[in-house]
């Protein structure tokens, strides 16, 4: 919210893209604080992570100026703190509605990730933890570099909605293709092949924000929170689901890669989202 309260339409997808770039580093220096700090016990890594938020904390109170002026704040009723009204309210109809669905769908597509992939590459490739933790670390800085730096060049040339739906087929190919990949090798080359695929999260944040007034931007990215954190408990038991019974060899059809064609095929939803949108989104002429 505080990225909309600063950003106009010719910065705000950059701006959302540098979230994610900020979210691809803390991807790479995490697992690396924690792995130093573990040696100190098992409770090291919890109390620096604390700390950590301790001084996020008093960034935030201490010297962070408020984005919102005055005269643009509302009164915080209690009424307005039910998360279940705030996301009924984001679901009515509505110029944003499809691509709330969209959202949805495409977190929901990207959980399969975080859910499958140490357990798939295991499995079918026999990678270590050493691997699994390299190959993560590239996803982390393949995030950085498109997200908080070729966002804020690719976006404003083709528009965000054109930057959507690019992403979300570059998505929905990649994910087929991991599902396929034969060898480990390959996993690197898709993901290398489609890493614009990041595009489409700065994009779409960026369209759904642009149409809600300022004084309710909290309100809106607290809901996408919300609907985000639904796929994060929907993702893994689905797609755990999946890859325990297609590598079950009693299932009668052996197929790894069930979970990643599984997303793809939500990418594909995502887009059926917004087909209803394209005909009255009027995109920037390209430079």
């Amino acid at each position: 919210s505080y990225m909309a309260d600063v950003s106009d339409d010719s910065s705000r997808s950059a701006n959302f893209g540098l979230i994610g770039a900020a979210w691809g580093v803390g991807f790479i220096v995490g697992p690396l604080i924690g792995g130093l700090v573990g040696s100190l016990g098992h409770q090291a890594p919890f109390l620096v992570a604390a700390g950590l938020n301790l001084v996020n904390f008093c960034f935030g109170i201490f010297v962070l100026p408020e984005s919102l002026p005055a005269e643009k704040r509302r009164q915080v009723d209690l009424h307005r703190l039910n998360p279940l009204k705030s996301l009924l309210k984001i679901l009515k109809p509505s110029p944003i509605l499809a691509f709330v669905y969209c959202y949805f769908f495409l977190f929901l597509a990207g959980q399969v990730h975080p859910s499958i992939w140490t357990l798939y590459t295991q499995f079918k490739f026999h990678w270590t933890t050493f691997d699994v933790g390299i190959s993560l670390t590239c996803v982390g800085l393949s995030m950085a570099i498109v997200q908080g730096g070729l966002t804020r060049f690719i976006i404003p040339k083709i528009g965000d909605h054109r930057a959507l739906i690019y992403g979300a087929w570059l998505e929905l190919i990649g994910f087929v293709l991991f599902a396929v990949a034969t060898t480990g090798w390959m996993m690197y080359a898709i993901f290398v092949a489609t890493a614009l695929s990041a595009i489409a999260n700065p994009a779409i944040q960026s369209l759904i924000s642009k149409d809600v007034p300022s004084e309710e931007q909290g309100e809106l990215q607290g809901s996408l929170m919300s609907i985000a954190s639904i796929t994060s408990i929907i993702g893994p038991l689905l797609y755990t689901r999946l890859f325990a019974h297609f590598t079950d060899v009693n299932s009668g059809f052996f197929f790894p890669g069930a979970p990643y064609l599984a997303a793809g095929l939500i990418c594909l939803l995502a887009l059926g989202a917004l087909a209803f949108k394209r005909s009255s989104v009027t995109e920037p002429q390209a430079s």
